[in-house]
């Protein structure tokens, strides 16, 4: 989620070319041969013509990587549940509606459901404890489970995005271990007070959702770096936000913001603060150490921006005004 389009066209790419594909012509027993040697596995948009492959792949014990988008496959392939050593399964890009009961999946890390046709959350989630990263964006899920938060005790990033979720459930709050949460372009409301347990969180996503308030208790999320609350209903900025001094990314535009508090400019480390489209009545006051991009509404002079980014990031990548 994070990041330029660049520099995560320049990730994928490092990680297609360490796995295993299906070469031209080859029979899947060629190709499991491979995998078997680098433990991954990549199916993506072929399985039609190697029909038997999954049930092949079930013969590696050492697998750990699977990798199958674009199949139009509308159930799980019974084999997968066999795979009981995977670490990383990708099952994006298909048309799923529901997973079967998942059996003894101990060592099932990271799961990428996204680009799907779930309409509830798939409750057979629930028994893959281990999991570490979740992805469901992209689908038609409207509400969680109220205990989602006691079933992930060691989730560090969770990505719901482009759903139809109106609550987030307090539950979320055991998640102690969480790192990344992303509900952007959902229809949530409220900011549930569980949300602020979270203190390991560094990239919240929350942009293009109904949201009205942003709680005090947003100040307690003291690692938190980036901040995404874009195309919302907020009105005002609590005196707290300034308590987030890791916090180098924070969006606001399109709300109903017309100041600022004082306390930003505790904000010593941002360098991104986006407040086009909001009803300003002055400018903001200027942060510790002054910012790279700053991006106001057209009477204050519209936007300024340097030349250096942190890290080659470049603000005008992060998801704000999409």
């Amino acid at each position: 989620v994070r990041g330029s389009n660049n520099n995560f066209i320049h990730l994928w790419l490092s990680l297609l070319s360490d796995m295993s594909f299906p070469s031209a012509g080859s029979e899947p027993h060629e190709d499991i041969q491979q995998a078997n040697r680098s433990r991954e596995l990549n199916y993506a948009g072929i399985l039609h013509k190697f029909p038997n492959a999954l049930e092949e792949a079930t013969k590696m014990s050492n697998l750990r990587l699977l990798y199958i988008p674009y199949n139009n496959l509308t159930v799980l392939p019974e084999p997968i549940l066999k795979m009981v050593n995977l670490n990383r399964l990708d099952v994006s890009f298909n048309k799923l509606t529901t997973l079967p009961q998942f059996g003894e999946m101990p060592f099932l890390e990271r799961l990428d459901l996204s680009n799907n046709n779930f309409q509830e959350f798939p409750l057979a989630l629930l028994k893959l404890r281990e999991l570490e990263k979740l992805v469901l964006n992209n689908n038609f899920i409207s509400s969680l489970p109220d205990d989602i938060g006691n079933a992930f005790p060691s989730m560090d990033t969770l990505e719901l995005g482009s759903n139809k979720i109106t609550r987030i459930p307090s539950s979320i709050g055991k998640m102690e271990d969480l790192e990344c949460l992303d509900f952007s372009r959902n229809n949530i409301v409220e900011i549930p007070e569980a949300l602020f347990r979270c203190h390991e969180l560094r990239l919240l996503y929350l942009y293009k959702n109904q949201i009205t308030k942003i709680p005090d208790s947003i100040g307690k999320l003291v690692e938190l770096e980036e901040l995404y609350l874009s195309h919302n209903q907020i009105e005002v900025v609590p005196l707290a936000i300034g308590d987030i001094r890791a916090l180098t990314v924070l969006t606001l535009s399109h709300n109903k913001v017309q100041t600022l508090p004082d306390s930003i400019k505790k904000l010593s480390n941002l360098f991104s603060l986006s407040l086009t489209g909001n009803p300003l009545s002055s400018r903001p006051p200027k942060s510790g150490r002054g910012m790279l991009w700053l991006s106001l509404p057209k009477e204050f002079h519209t936007t300024t921006i340097t030349d250096a980014y942190p890290d080659g990031l470049d603000p005008r990548d992060y998801p704000d005004d999409d």
